[in-house]
């Protein structure tokens, strides 16, 4: 680890420590600190609309599995030495808890720059000193638990590439090396050599299914993101003339969609016992992203919210997030374009 990037982390980590008084946006605490601290304190709460027994639309098992050991942690420790807490106590647990789960950014870069033998350091140096992972990283949002899960879905993607790439290279290999025999005893030996190489159709395929049902659970925006990596994943080492490429293809779809739906029931279960829709006299499923994207397909629902403007992300919040990099996205795009015509 560098110096440079060892005194961003410092900073990372005491700027979270000490805590400050204002915040960035509502959501910051509605949609995290309020509903798990009500909960598991007992304290009374404003509960959001989002989890409303009836159709709620966030789930609540990522939070639990987040927050809630480190809180139930916390008030055991009140407890056994008779401290009084507050909100700002606890407000700094969760800020410490959200600050671990944004190292998980720097790790998966980390791994990635491994993969693809470059240098780390610089890299991990552009991530720490961004005001995005200092300042939104380490704050309450769904958004910055989902930025963790984009990244170990990168990670995981890239060394699924990785391999196959290193396995299709050497199947290559073996194949042009016999491909002028013709005796029996060669073909053999090559067939032996093919089976000796490592499988990669479905590598880190139980682990990319369970990071798609958690992230989708948390927000299911996530899925945005994450249809251009499991594209690249499904779409991995093919030769150009592989005549399995449409049944591979399509199998490792259907292993993704297998593996994701362990993750999926869960939090299904989880839900539904936690609003109530499971109960000695009834049994009524909560789908929390299914609500959400039919609460948001209506216009006259998100007008009681305020409709902002269509590009607002495009010409506000990209550049006050990325900066330069905005414009030189837009640039390499108008270039593209110009390129086709």
């Amino acid at each position: 680890m560098s110096p440079d990037y060892g005194c961003l982390v410092a900073f990372r980590i005491l700027s979270t420590i000490f805590v400050q008084n204002g915040y960035i946006h509502p959501d910051e605490f509605f949609q995290t600190t309020e509903i798990i601290t009500g909960d598991v304190f007992g304290v009374i709460h404003g509960r959001p609309w989002e989890f409303n027994k009836d159709t709620p639309v966030r789930s609540i098992g990522l939070l639990y599995g987040i927050f809630g050991m480190p809180l139930y942690i916390a008030k055991w420790i009140f407890k056994l030495f008779k401290i009084q807490w507050n909100p700002f106590l606890l407000m700094f647990v969760f800020r410490l808890v959200t600050c671990a789960v944004s190292f998980v950014t720097d790790y998966s870069l980390y791994k990635i720059c491994k993969l693809l033998k470059l240098k780390s350091n610089r890299y991990l140096l552009l991530l720490s000193s961004s005001y995005v992972i200092i300042v939104f990283g380490t704050k309450t949002f769904t958004n910055s638990l989902e930025l963790a899960l984009a990244s170990l879905l990168l990670w995981k993607v890239a060394d699924s590439m990785t391999v196959s790439d290193k396995v299709l290279v050497a199947e290559n290999e073996i194949r042009n090396m016999y491909a002028f025999r013709t005796s029996i005893t060669d073909k053999v030996l090559m067939s032996r050599k093919l089976r000796l190489l490592p499988s990669h159709h479905f590598s880190h395929c139980l682990e990319i299914g369970t990071i798609l049902a958690v992230g989708t659970f948390n927000r299911p925006t996530f899925l945005l993101f994450a249809v251009t990596p499991i594209f690249y994943w499904v779409s991995r080492g093919f030769s150009k003339n592989n005549d399995r490429f449409i049944k591979i293809f399509n199998l490792r779809f259907i292993i993704l969609f297998l593996c994701t739906l362990p993750g999926v029931v869960m939090f299904i279960l989880i839900d539904s016992f936690y609003f109530e829709h499971i109960t000695e006299n009834k049994v009524n499923l909560v789908i929390t992203p299914l609500n959400f994207i039919k609460y948001n397909i209506q216009p006259s629902n998100l007008a009681e919210h305020g409709i902002h403007f269509r590009m607002t992300h495009a010409i506000i919040n990209m550049p006050l997030l990325f900066n330069i990099l905005t414009l030189l996205f837009l640039g390499r795009l108008q270039f593209s374009s110009l390129i086709k015509m």
